[in-house]
This record gives structure tokens, C-alpha cells and sequence, in this order.
């Protein structure tokens, strides 16, 4: 009696062990979710209005189908728009999709970069890439450029820390019209492998408006 008890008992624990590892192999699935890679609110497509681009979504879990894709720029220009883009065509490879996209003709103010954040589904994945396009109508007979570098958030600097010291430079560059983008050359934070501190950086990025890189 006592060995058919335990039997049992090691039935069923060998029950709970085989559900409670498919839970983790589920849950590690629901972990890789496919995002969009290019472009990011830190590299930045610039483009016209009647060009194309390319998108590189990547797809960890294999659960994005690249075919039923269909995207819109949601942008600031003088308020907030939708502008439905054309898929015309797509490759993938190794987890990988590379879809080319195209946004149609339409009125743009001359003499600006307006930002837009890119939203993109195939009916079951929702993907959304804040603030990593442009589109602008302007002459690029110059350009101007605001480079920062050395940021090292969050060092304390004679005048706070440099997170401050960040958000003033994003808001010089949005105060001055002669410039056009603005470029980050490295070390951004102060403690390697403290992925924390992005988060700071990223909050004083929201508020700019002008392409980034």
C-alpha cells in the first residue's frame, strides 16, 4: 500500500514538474516578441514625402508574418496626423524582416523636419517605433549640425548633474532654427552595464525635435 502511495505520488509530482516547465518554455515565448530594430528614436530615418525606406522588424519567436504588414507614421505636423504607408515588398531571414516601405505625396510645410512615430501590424503584433522618422520639405544646400558627446549620465557637473546639462542641449537645438539634426558620439552613460540609466536619457530625448543619431 505504502509503495502504491508513493508511486502515485511521484506521478504526480513528475505531473506538476512536466506542466510547470511547459509554463516557463510558454512564458519565455511571450518573452521574445518581435519589435522594430530600424529605426529607433536614436537612429533615425529623414525622408521625403514620395520615398521609401526600409524597416527591419526583428522576429525572435518567428510569430510576425511580414505579408499581412501594414504601417502608418502618426506625425506632428501642425497637430497630429496619420499617414497610411504602401508595403512594397519584404524579405526575411534568420528571424529577420526587412520591408520596404513608401509614403504617398502629400502638402508639407517648406522649411522643417517634422517628427513621426512608425505603428506597424499583420493583424496580431502591434509594433510602434516612437519618434524614429522624419519627413521634412527643405532645401539641403546646408545643414546643420549639433554634435554632443560625453554625456555620462548621471555625473554630477558644477551647474546639477548631466542629465540637466543634456535637456539643455535639446533644447537649444530645438530653439535654433539653423539647426537641422543632431548627432551623439558616445558615452552616454557613466556606469557601463547599468541599462537604468537609459531611461533618463530617453525622457530628456522625448522632448526633442529634430532627427537624431
Amino acid at each position: 500500500m505504502f509503495k502504491a502511495k508513493l508511486i502515485v505520488l511521484m506521478a504526480l509530482l513528475l505531473m506538476v514538474i512536466y506542466i510547470t516547465a511547459d509554463d516557463f518554455t510558454i512564458a519565455a515565448q511571450h518573452v521574445e516578441k518581435p519589435f522594430i530594430l530600424d529605426p529607433t528614436y536614436s537612429v533615425t530615418q529623414i525622408i521625403r514625402p514620395s520615398s521609401w525606406f526600409i524597416v527591419e522588424v526583428r522576429d525572435p519567436s518567428g510569430v510576425f508574418t511580414p505579408g499581412l504588414a501594414t504601417a502608418t507614421l502618426s506625425c506632428y505636423i501642425s497637430g497630429l496626423i496619420n499617414i497610411s504607408l504602401k508595403v512594397n515588398g519584404y524579405s526575411s531571414q534568420a528571424g529577420r524582416h526587412s520591408i520596404n516601405f513608401s509614403a504617398p505625396m502629400f502638402e508639407l510645410p517648406v522649411g522643417g523636419f517634422y517628427p513621426c512615430s512608425l505603428v506597424i501590424s499583420d493583424g496580431r503584433n502591434l509594433l510602434f517605433s516612437e519618434k524614429s522618422l522624419y519627413i521634412y520639405n527643405k532645401s539641403l544646400d546646408r545643414l546643420g549640425i549639433l554634435h554632443i558627446s560625453d554625456i555620462h549620465i548621471l555625473l554630477p557637473t558644477p551647474i546639477g548633474t548631466a542629465y540637466q546639462t543634456l535637456t539643455s542641449a535639446v533644447f537649444l537645438a530645438n530653439m535654433l532654427g539653423d539647426i537641422d539634426l543632431v548627432i551623439n558620439t558616445g558615452d552616454t552613460i557613466d556606469r557601463p552595464g547599468d541599462a537604468m540609466l537609459y531611461t533618463y536619457y530617453r525622457q530628456a530625448l522625448k522632448i526633442l525635435l529634430k532627427p537624431y543619431f
